[in-house]
């Protein structure tokens, strides 16, 4: 397959592109958030069962203890499982990722304007401004995302990407055909979302929000429910059930 054409922007960079990117992040976290939430109540059987065990062994307890009360055994298992309750439903704290992303919002909005040169190319994206240049490989990024203010090719991390403002597009059409263009660099490259996933679920097991293990999947596609994945919404998704588990090898950091 022939390589898709370059394309080269110039524009001035303030930061604005870093936060706005921050903020979608951090919407995106609270969503699946939420969708853990509602998944959280389905652990009410298990409560319930709990909540007779609990009983079940205040009445022994209180037996053991002669009282012969099962009243009294019902408060002490009662007592037990209140505890239990407030363990299994218990809040989860600010991860240091939701953290570490905030401080980069506001380190952001406080960057300088500078002249920025983009390229993009066979050999990568390059970012030429006056403190240097930098170019990075295409096998760092995965998507490219669309926001109202700016576009933005983002890492496979999903902890930044390069930001480029709208206003450089001298019209929707040079908008769509430079989206185009950017999604075909990537899948020329084979970093697209398809194959992400397809890694990306080899080696782990991930629940769909409809509670399907994706495991081995092969395609973006939950064979339940036709929920279609973004990987980097499926791996952040993966990371909020479990922020223990190995997410991506590939760790660029900062956002242009």
């Amino acid at each position: 397959m022939s390589a898709p054409q370059p394309l080269h922007f110039r524009y001035a960079y303030d930061g604005r592109g870093e936060a706005a990117f921050v903020d979608y992040v951090l919407h995106e976290y609270s969503q699946l958030h939420a969708v853990e939430r509602v998944r959280s109540r389905h652990r009410w059987p298990n409560v319930l069962l709990a909540s007779l065990l609990f009983i079940a062994l205040g009445i022994f307890l209180e037996r053991v203890a002669v009282h012969e009360s099962i009243v009294m055994g019902v408060i002490i298992g009662v007592a037990l499982w209140i505890p239990y309750c407030f363990y299994v439903f218990r809040a989860a704290g600010e991860s240091s990722n939701i953290k570490a992303l905030k401080q980069r919002r506001e380190a952001a909005n406080e960057k300088p304007a500078q002249a920025v040169e983009l390229t993009l190319d066979e050999a990568g994206v390059r970012l030429a401004y006056d403190a240097g240049e930098t170019l990075q490989r295409w096998k760092v990024f995965t998507e490219v995302i669309v926001l109202d203010t700016h576009i933005i090719i983002a890492y496979a991390d999903y902890f930044g990407g390069v930001s480029i403002p709208r206003g450089v597009f001298e019209s929707d059409q040079h908008l769509q055909q430079s989206l185009d263009t950017m999604r075909a660099w990537l899948l020329h490259f084979g970093v697209d979302d398809t194959s992400r996933i397809r890694e990306f679920l080899a080696t782990r097991h991930v629940r769909c929000s409809c509670g399907q293990d994706l495991h081995g999947l092969t395609t973006a596609t939950c064979p339940e429910c036709g929920t279609t994945w973004r990987y980097n919404a499926l791996s952040m998704h993966a990371y909020v059930q479990d922020p223990k588990a190995p997410q991506s090898t590939i760790n660029p950091r900062g956002t242009m």
